[in-house]
């Protein structure tokens, strides 16, 4: 009886002394109080900032952009083989002059042709004339030396057209070079998605590291309350001085708490500034106090599986390089048969060499014909390439299987990781109000000189290790979330919302 009179006298007597400390940091518990310091701003950076500013300029989104346009350039690359080949070209050139002279002497002709005949000639006098079959004397023409023209000007155009490449080798090439180009946009879309659930991840982190921050700062205000509390039970009689030093030692600890929870948010933020590619000001802007989505509204587990196997942005883009090998293989199977061209050549030049003799005047002449080509180098080589392209194809069917497997494993972690926040959360919340009740009972009780610091120290980290794993099994389902959405390939906008 004399117990608890001496216990209720100092309890009167500290009574204004609690309220005060309790009212100096927040009338609320320690939850409470740490999704205050959470409470997000209208102007704040979200986790769907932190994805767009990720994917606007991650190096790996950057590289994955570049490929991208070394595919479109290939595929033009590609398509303009098969473009008639036309060439024009001017020329102007001189040489040398050279002379033709063909001797003395003077070459006979007939004008008409058949049989020479001798006879009268027609300008009369008496004299016979070697005569053609037709009477006309025949003449003999003295050879005049000539030269060649030594300025040569020509314009020559040609076109060539690969007819069995537009039946045989064409529409594969194409489709081809379509398939490689759309697979590269996959690739990208997959990086984009990748630097967006890893921003989200480091976003939540920073938001976890700030939650533990706010809960070392509460136990060690608290802390330093009870060595406040100590310190008058000690003048009184009522606290020893072992338990005195306990509750200071509590104090150092919650300290240190304080000083690695601020160590492990200036790293959260580096990492999130360097994942997020940001660099303007971190004010928290999303409201994480709220229950996110569930987890089975997104569907069951195998639907998940089979949807992330399906869509995924690498799934496809693998299945769409399979394509781009096998249209890869129809259009090097053309180069097995003959290979049929058709081309035109038109030549405007002075002298012009198809005319005879050459003088100094413009003349056009053409060519038109067909060419048909086979080469047995070209045979084997073809035979090569297909056998690599075959074997690049089993190459792919088998990343597509283990990318399967993956995409399985991160499914079902994401759901697995989901489950197990979901129950921390409800067990801890009842181990959290049990910690906050013990925990006043306590304070309560030292400060009457009814308990031992060891107690108060005990109802201390519990109470703060029973908050931290709530609210960070708060902060869990939102990683789950997003790990979820980027291996089942789910619209990434909806994270985070409450269905």
């Amino acid at each position: 009886m004399r117990n608890l009179t001496k216990a209720m006298f100092w309890i009167a007597l500290l009574l204004p002394t609690t309220l005060n400390a309790q009212e100096a940091t927040s009338p609320t518990n320690l939850e409470d109080r740490v999704w205050a310091r959470l409470t997000p701003i209208a102007t704040g950076f979200t986790s769907a900032k932190a994805a767009e500013s990720a994917q606007e300029s991650a190096p790996s989104v950057v590289l994955a952009d570049a490929e991208v346009e070394v595919a479109i350039a290939k595929t033009r690359q590609t398509l303009s083989r098969y473009v008639p080949n036309v060439t024009v070209t001017g020329s102007i050139s001189r040489k040398n002059l050279t002379e033709f002279n063909f001797g003395n002497g003077a070459s006979v002709g007939a004008l008409n042709e058949g049989p020479l005949t001798v006879g009268m000639c027609p300008t009369g006098g008496g004299a016979n004339c070697i005569l053609d079959s037709q009477g006309v004397p025949v003449a003999a023409v003295a050879a005049q030396p000539f030269a060649t023209p030594q300025n040569t000007y020509s314009v020559d155009a040609s076109l060539s057209v690969p007819f069995s490449d537009y039946v045989l080798a064409l529409s594969p090439a194409r489709k081809g070079a379509e398939a490689n180009e759309r697979a590269a946009r996959l690739r990208k879309e997959a990086e984009l998605q990748t630097a967006g659930v890893n921003a989200r991840i480091a976003y939540f982190d920073w938001v976890r590291a700030q939650a533990q921050l706010a809960i070392a700062e509460a136990s060690l205000a608290s802390s330093e309350a009870r060595v406040e509390d100590a310190t008058i039970g000690l003048d009184a009689g009522t606290v020893t001085s072992a338990d005195a030093l306990g509750l200071q030692s509590l104090a150092a600890s919650a300290k240190l708490g304080v000083m690695q929870a601020q160590s492990f948010l200036r790293l959260a933020e580096q990492n999130l500034r360097i994942t997020a590619q940001y660099d303007g000001p971190l004010q928290l802007g999303e409201d994480l106090s709220s229950e996110p989505a569930d987890m089975s509204s997104l569907g069951t587990l195998e639907e998940l599986i089979k949807h992330g196997q399906k869509h995924r942005a690498e799934s496809r883009a693998l299945r769409k390089s399979e394509i781009a090998l096998k249209h890869g293989v129809d259009g090097a199977n053309a180069n097995l048969y003959p290979r049929l061209d058709g081309f035109v050549s038109v030549t405007h030049a002075n002298p012009n060499q198809a005319f005879f003799p050459p003088s100094n005047e413009w003349n056009t002449s053409w060519v038109v014909g067909l060419n048909l080509s086979w080469r047995l180098d070209g045979y084997l080589n073809t035979k090569a390439q297909v056998r690599e392209l075959k074997a690049n194809a089993n190459v792919i069917r088998a990343q597509s299987s283990s990318l399967n497997r993956a995409i399985e494993l991160e499914v079902r972690s994401a759901w697995e990781e989901w489950q197990r926040a979901s129950a921390t959360t409800k067990i801890a919340a009842t181990e959290l109000a049990a910690a906050e009740a013990m925990h006043e009972q306590r304070i309560l009780l030292f400060q009457g000189g009814e308990a031992t610091s060891t107690a108060v120290v005990e109802a201390e980290i519990q109470r703060a290790n029973a908050t931290f794993r709530k609210v960070n099994a708060s902060i869990d389902k939102r990683v789950a979330l997003a790990r979820m959405h980027r291996a089942a390939a789910l619209d990434t906008s909806a994270i985070g919302t409450k269905k």
